[in-house]
């Protein structure tokens, strides 16, 4: 069993807590994870999420909107997002200003089955702050990561630039400008994806400060003149398209066809 009351409680862990507590009937434990738990230095603690496991009581029933308004009484609730759902378990993740301050929270409501079955044996750090539970001795190593490319499919992004062409050639600036902005996104992606596969991670708490490439950055580009914004959709194309040779295999080039269809986009212009 993991030991209790190591870590220095912050305010808003302590008003989470007690809220937890007292709002929650079917309240089995709550545990602590991520780097809340470490001494680290102020300035890096103060960009952690508070990550926290609340476990229900055996048989109780994961009510999750009525869990989730427990969380959206803990403070201004300045937005959120949900993960991970199932019969067993709920990632509710919000950002929520308590006293002047914003605070991450990330609340994992799971059961307690799920607690026995799953969670009891993941290895990584965790203290328990409240309640009793029994906790695996033998606890199961992360499986290895796969290639994040094994599953990345790109047809749709690749249809997305014909789009977006076809969009400013006509004209409609403002959605071959929204096109265009998920292509630079989706570039990202291929990234990150890259960046998984060398270090072997999914979940970054830090970065490597990763610039992208000063000739994909499109703050340089005039998007009022179409050349410079065809050069640059051109460009994006055939990095996005080496990132894929590069890491996919069985991966088929297709920048090629893209530039081409750039190129009948830069001939309208020219015919006006």
């Amino acid at each position: 069993m993991e030991k209790e009351g190591l870590i220095s409680l912050t305010d808003f862990l302590e008003h989470v807590l007690s809220h937890l507590v007292k709002q929650v009937k079917e309240l089995k434990a709550l545990v602590l994870r991520g780097s809340r738990q470490s001494d680290l230095d102020a300035e890096t603690d103060s960009w952690s999420d508070t990550d926290l496991l609340i476990v229900l009581n055996p048989a109780a029933e994961l009510q999750k909107e009525r869990l989730f308004q427990v969380i959206d009484e803990l403070g201004f609730v300045i937005g959120k997002e949900i993960q991970g759902v199932s019969e067993q378990s709920v990632l509710y993740r919000a950002a929520i200003e308590y006293e002047g301050a914003v605070h991450l929270l990330d609340a994992h409501f799971c059961s307690y089955e799920e607690w026995v079955s799953t969670e009891a044996y993941r290895d990584q750090a965790s203290t328990l702050l409240y309640g009793s539970l029994e906790w695996a001795e033998e606890r199961r190593p992360a499986a290895p990561m796969p290639n994040p490319f094994e599953a990345y499919a790109s047809d749709e992004t690749w249809f997305k630039y014909f789009i977006a062409i076809k969009k400013f050639v006509r004209q409609d600036h403002l959605i071959g400008l929204h096109l265009l902005l998920d292509l630079v996104r989706e570039y990202l992606v291929v990234e990150m994806l890259e960046r998984d596969k060398q270090h072997g991670t999914n979940i970054h708490r830090f970065g490597y400060g990763e610039l992208l490439p000063s000739s994909l950055q499109l703050s340089s580009v005039d998007v009022s003149r179409k050349e410079e914004l065809y050069a640059y959709m051109g460009r994006l194309a055939c990095a996005y398209d080496a990132k894929l040779l590069a890491n996919q295999e069985g991966y088929r080039s297709k920048a090629a066809l893209v530039i081409a269809y750039l190129e009948q986009a830069k001939a309208s212009l020219e015919r006006g």
